[in-house]
């Protein structure tokens, strides 16, 4: 009897170390077992959700098909109204694509404009070589300094 019992000891620990259904249990998202049919089950609603996420996802991606289209055909005037043909070409005249143009065009006439004043000041400030700039400032700003100032130089010279 020893014996017997012995090999149904051994069958038993054949059964529940099978590596292949262990493989199996744990690529199904069960736990390990030696019963086959809850393996079946498991795979057929494995199956079935597969399939509910394929229809989902072609529905989805239908309705964003369908929703591009959409956005496309609310677009449409606008893009008619900024280029004009098929090349696709800003409108000539006084289209919203001009005036960005015309806008990046006056943009960079200031900027040359700066650029060029402060070359100017540069020159002016590095050959001023009698201060006739200061002399300018005040004029501008303080009538009474340039006032003293040519007063005080005036006196110097008939010294």
């Amino acid at each position: 009897m020893a014996i017997c019992e012995e090999q149904e000891i051994c069958s038993t620990r054949l059964q529940s170390q099978d590596k292949l259904l262990h493989a199996i249990s744990s690529i199904l998202g069960v736990k390990p077992t030696t019963d086959v049919v809850v393996l079946v089950k498991r795979y057929a609603e494995l199956l079935g959700e597969i399939e509910e996420l394929k229809t989902t996802v072609g529905e989805r991606f239908r309705q964003k098909e369908e929703r591009l289209v959409e956005i496309q055909a609310s677009h449409l005037p606008l893009r008619t109204y900024l280029l004009s043909g098929p090349t696709g070409a800003p409108r000539g005249g006084g289209g919203a694509a001009a005036l960005g143009a015309g806008l990046a065009r006056r943009v960079a006439a200031a900027e040359r404009a700066v650029c060029h004043a402060g070359t100017e000041f540069a020159r002016v400030k590095n050959g001023d070589k009698q201060n006739l700039r200061k002399l300018w400032q005040w004029f501008l700003s303080d009538p009474a300094k340039l006032r003293s100032v040519m007063r005080a130089t005036q006196c110097e010279s008939y010294s």
